[in-house]
C-alpha cells in the first residue's frame, strides 16, 4: 500500500520529516523502553505457570527432582515457603512491568505534547514571515485553525494513536511469544482467531476514523470563520438584531462537527470493551474444553491464569 492512498501513514511520515534531532533520540529511547517492556511482559506471564502450580500442587513440586536444584538455590523446603516464593516473583514481575508502562506512558505523553507545542510554534513562525501579498490572499480561520485546533487534532487522531499502536504491536507480540511455550496448540488456534478478528475490525474502524478526521478538518476552519464574520459584524448584528442568523450560521457547522469528534473518541474505545467481553468469552469456552479433556482439572489452572493475564 503506497503513501498516496494511505493518508494516514503519508500524514506519519510528514510529521517525522519535521521532527528535531532531540525529538528522533526520544523516539528511539522510547523504542527500546518498549522493548523492554515487552522482556518484563514476557517474565510475568512465565511467572504465573509456577504461582498456579505452587498453589495447586506444591507437594508434587516439592518431590519432583527436575525442580530440586532451583529449590534448594532459593532455599525453599516446605510448601508455606514455595508458595511464598513464587508470590513474591510474581508480584515482583508485575510491579516491574507496571512501573515500566507507567513510566513509558509518562514519557509517551510528555513528548507526544512537547513535539505538538513545537510543531504550532513553527507554524506561527513560518506564517507570520510571509509576505504581505500572500496575506491578504490568504484566510485568517484556515490559519487560526491549524495552528490552534488542528494541531490538537494530529496529536489526538495521528501521534498519540500511532505511538498506543507501537507499543501494542511489541506488548501484542511479547505476549504471543510468552503463549507460544505455555499453552496447547489448541488453545492458540482460538486465541489467533480471536486475534484475526479484532484486526479486521481495526480495518474497518480506521476507514471510519480517517474519513471522519477529514470531515473535523473542514468543520474547524467553517466554525472558526462563522465566529470571526460574526465579530467583524457585530454593530450591524446589533443594529439590525440580526443575532439568529449568526447563531444559526455556527450552529450548522459546530454541532455536525462536534458529533463527529464525538463519533471518533467513541471508536477509539470501541475495540478495547468489544474485545474485552469476547476474550472473557473466548477464556470460558476454552476453560470448559480443556475440562472435558483433562483427567485432572487442576492441571489446566496454571492455563487459565496464563489467559486470564495475558
Amino acid at each position: 500500500m503506497n503513501t498516496e492512498s494511505n493518508p494516514y501513514r503519508s500524514n506519519l511520515i510528514r510529521v517525522f520529516e519535521h521532527l528535531r534531532p532531540i525529538d528522533k533520540k526520544r523516539l528511539t529511547a522510547l523504542l527500546f523502553l518498549i522493548l523492554f517492556s515487552g522482556f518484563l511482559e514476557i517474565l510475568t506471564l512465565g511467572s504465573v505457570v509456577p504461582f498456579m502450580l505452587a498453589i495447586s500442587n506444591s507437594n508434587e513440586i516439592l518431590n519432583d527432582g527436575r525442580y530440586s536444584y532451583f529449590l534448594d538455590l532459593i532455599g525453599v523446603k516446605n510448601e508455606f515457603q514455595l508458595i511464598l516464593s513464587a508470590s513474591v516473583i510474581f508480584s515482583i514481575c508485575i510491579i516491574a512491568s507496571s512501573l515500566m508502562r507507567l513510566t513509558i506512558t509518562k514519557l509517551n505523553f510528555m513528548w507526544c505534547y512537547e513535539l505538538i507545542a513545537e510543531l504550532s510554534i513553527t507554524m506561527f513562525k513560518k506564517t507570520i514571515h510571509q509576505k504581505l501579498l500572500i496575506h491578504t490572499h490568504r484566510n485568517s480561520s484556515e490559519i487560526i485553525s491549524g495552528i490552534t485546533l488542528k494541531s490538537g487534532n494530529l496529536l489526538n487522531f495521528l501521534i498519540l494513536p500511532a505511538m498506543s499502536m507501537i507499543q501494542a504491536v511489541f506488548l501484542s507480540s511479547a505476549v504471543v511469544i510468552s503463549l507460544f511455550y505455555i499453552l496447547p496448540l489448541s488453545n492458540l488456534m482460538v486465541l489467533f482467531l480471536f486475534g484475526v478478528g479484532y484486526f479486521i475490525i481495526t480495518l474497518f474502524l480506521r476507514k471510519i476514523l480517517v474519513r471522519n478526521s477529514q470531515t473535523i478538518a473542514l468543520l474547524q476552519t467553517k466554525s472558526v470563520n462563522a465566529i470571526q464574520e460574526s465579530l467583524k459584524g457585530i454593530k450591524n448584528m446589533i443594529l439590525s438584531n440580526n443575532h439568529n442568523f449568526y447563531i444559526k450560521s455556527f450552529s450548522d457547522v459546530e454541532r455536525p462537527y462536534r458529533a463527529k469528534g464525538g463519533q471518533n473518541a467513541y471508536f477509539l474505545i470501541f475495540p478495547r470493551y468489544l474485545i474485552e467481553g469476547l476474550g472473557m468469552i473466548v477464556i470460558i469456552f476454552i476453560i470448559l474444553v480443556n475440562l472435558l479433556n483433562s483427567e485432572n482439572p487442576t492441571d489446566i489452572l496454571p492455563s487459565i491464569g496464563v489467559l486470564a493475564l495475558a
